[in-house]
């Protein structure tokens, strides 16, 4: 099967065209692949490429790929529907989601999605609803729902076996088979202590992930001929998490999560020998497609793609010609600033006149892996080096590193923070963060403001304290968001009395938790770069 572009002879994704160009949009404006894709028997693959707010959805078939439709708005979470390709649509930017097909709707009432699954053959569907937080069976046969599970919070990870006669999911941590003709659940039992991630269909076994009693997640098997045998370890590494386990005749795909990068490895179970497909960046998610493997793909300069890994030939190809992006931007410096995680330092040989930017990366139970990012990619390009840490609390460095408490993670950005101060005596120290980062950094400047010059938000989670501190400070909201009230939240900025003095606020309309608009991103990134050259002076 050979329908791919471009050859990748050894796996570094960076071969970006070099432009002169010095505008915002340079970072904004590229067709970025969406990191869900369906596949459709062995031989039919839908994809998704985002560009301004248009989708335009692909279908590679029978060696040749086409566009197949373009959909204004943006369709996100694509899914295959009863034989077609569809998704669903954010009219506002709050992530509640209707979907592109009527019948879905009808059946839905008020309702609105949260995320959705489909099945080989889209004769299911699985859908989580916002408000309610119920779980639906759609079936295509019967034109009706069925609910599933009333009111869950945890449901994740779902797979439907090869015929669609069969789904996993995990729920509470617990992994359960759905009998979809019947709408039956039963629970899975493994024996292990801890939950359950990532199931996979293997012929007359089930592959998934547990960390069990250890401290890093591993790959186990279970058969599907029992509901309480005991799970088989399957294979595990002895520092790095391991995730989303694939089996493929006598090979097991797997993603290990290596210093937060997130590799995609491959591991004959004949022979036990394994290789690694990227050495770096972020493989998302990835899929079987006849002989081959699918992927999406970011590093520190490239924005997502579709990689194609050909399993015969042990090499990689891109789906569709990469889009000319700057290259100024250097390759993550993988600097270790503790015994348990890894901080980045990003830059550009014109890095080195400007301050320094400490990012505060999203998620407390996450991580900052070197994937693109376009608001650290244009401070980078303008002469800002970008410190970003994993700091306790970080997934990828083991379960007793993610458990550890915000104060263990204030405390780290600030002994961080005074050995950039040492090592950088005569730069300014910025503070960027977004989202739950942001309750960190309004903790590490309350509690230890020295050194620090100013901070910016992005969809910041608040403390739940008014901001009482004197270091300038710029907030960017949408007034959609629906993790962060924007009502509540500029209630309590306003009644901080350093408000309209030392801190500003951009509220941006349409907007939910990030930007949908390229436009509105490419002003908060202006917005940012003002804010942050008129806090130091003109030459350091």
């Amino acid at each position: 099967m050979r329908f791919l572009i471009f050859l990748v002879c050894s796996f570094t994704l960076t071969s970006c065209c070099h432009t002169k160009k010095e505008s915002f949009a340079m970072y904004t404006d590229y067709p970025e692949v969406d990191q869900n894709f369906m596949i459709q028997g062995d031989s039919i693959l839908y994809f998704v490429q985002n560009r301004h707010e248009e989708s335009h959805i692909f279908r590679i078939k029978n060696n040749g790929i086409d566009t197949l439709f373009t959909q204004n708005p943006i369709l996100n979470n694509i899914y295959l529907s009863n034989g077609s390709i569809t998704g669903l649509r954010d009219s506002c930017g709050n992530e509640q989601y209707n979907s592109a097909e009527k019948e879905i709707n009808q059946a839905l009432g008020q309702e609105k999605i949260e995320r959705l699954y489909s099945g080989h053959t889209g004769k299911y569907l699985i859908y989580k609803t916002t408000t309610t937080q119920n779980v639906y069976l759609y079936s295509w046969k019967t034109k009706t729902q069925k609910l599933l599970l009333p009111g869950t919070i945890n449901f994740q990870h779902v797979c439907f076996s090869a015929n669609d006669s069969l789904a996993l999911f995990c729920e509470q941590g617990k992994m359960y088979k759905l009998y979809l003709a019947e709408g039956r659940i039963q629970e899975v039992v493994t024996q292990l202590q801890a939950e359950i991630l990532n199931p996979s269909f293997a012929e007359n076994e089930i592959y998934f992930c547990s960390r069990d009693t250890g401290n890093y997640t591993a790959i186990y098997r279970i058969s599907l001929s029992g509901s309480s045998s005991k799970a088989q370890l399957v294979y595990r590494e002895a520092k790095n998490d391991l995730r989303m386990p694939l089996k493929q005749g006598n090979d097991l795909y797997y993603i290990e999560v290596s210093n937060s990068n997130y590799l995609l490895s491959r591991l004959n179970l004949k022979t036990d020998s394994a290789i690694t497909i990227n050495t770096s960046g972020v493989v998302y998610t990835y899929q079987a497609f006849g002989k081959n493997i699918l992927f999406t793909y970011s590093n520190i300069r490239c924005p997502k793609i579709l990689v194609d890994y050909a399993t015969d030939l042990n090499q990689c190809f891109y789906v569709l010609p990469l889009p000319a992006r700057d290259t100024t931007l250097s390759a993550a410096l993988n600097t270790k600033e503790s015994t348990d995680s890894n901080t980045y330092n990003i830059g550009t040989q014109h890095s080195y006149g400007k301050a320094v930017v400490l990012y505060i990366h999203p998620g407390i139970h996450n991580d900052f892996s070197p994937r693109y990012d376009p608001i650290l990619a244009s401070l980078a390009h303008k002469g800002y080096q970008i410190i970003a840490p994993n700091y306790p609390g970080s997934t990828g460095y083991g379960w007793s590193y993610a458990m550890q408490s915000q104060d263990s993670a204030v405390e780290y950005l600030n002994k961080l923070k005074l050995k950039i101060k040492a090592l950088h005596p005569n730069k300014q120290i910025l503070v960027l963060s977004q989202s739950s980062g942001n309750a960190l950094a309004e903790k590490l400047i309350s509690k230890y403001p020295d050194h620090i010059t100013a901070a910016a938000s992005l969809f910041g989670v608040s403390t739940g304290n008014t901001p009482n501190f004197k270091v300038p400070y710029v907030y960017i909201l949408g007034i959609n968001d629906p993790i962060v009230k924007w009502t509540q939240r500029i209630e309590e900025l306003r009644h901080s009395p350093y408000y309209n003095r030392s801190i500003r606020v951009y509220n941006y309309p349409a907007e939910g938790h990030w930007f949908r608009n390229p436009e509105h991103l490419e002003t908060a990134i202006h917005r940012i770069e003002e804010f942050f050259s008129t806090q130091q002076p003109k030459h350091i």
